[in-house]
């Protein structure tokens, strides 16, 4: 559902974000990564990566780069694909529940 849901917002918005940006710019947000590495190494923010370990677009190594920035990083992979909470959410949202309520201070 997520993959339809973001291909909705792209249609009705023709691509571009509230503040111009393009959604589908990814070359943008690569360009950013060193900004975003600065961020992370400085704040240290609490980090949930859920991963499908046999995702052909962002492979299991691009995950395990976020301890270089986060040691604390909480990194975990699935035997699924790059839809990993569509086909395991059973699973994963657990996950994400007791990380947020054990992680995530409001």
């Amino acid at each position: 559902m997520t993959y339809i849901n973001f291909w909705g917002v792209v249609r009705l918005t023709r691509g571009r974000t509230v503040g111009g940006g393009d959604l589908l710019d990814y070359a943008t947000n690569v360009a950013k990564y060193p900004e975003f590495q600065a961020y992370f190494r400085e704040y240290q923010p609490p980090l949930l990566a859920v991963w499908g370990k046999h995702d052909p677009f962002f492979l299991p190594s691009g995950a395990e780069a976020w301890k270089r920035d986060i040691p604390e990083a909480d990194i975990r992979f699935y035997d699924t694909g790059h839809f990993a909470l569509e086909t395991h959410g059973d699973v994963i949202i657990p996950v994400i529940r007791e990380f947020m309520n054990n992680r995530i201070k409001v």
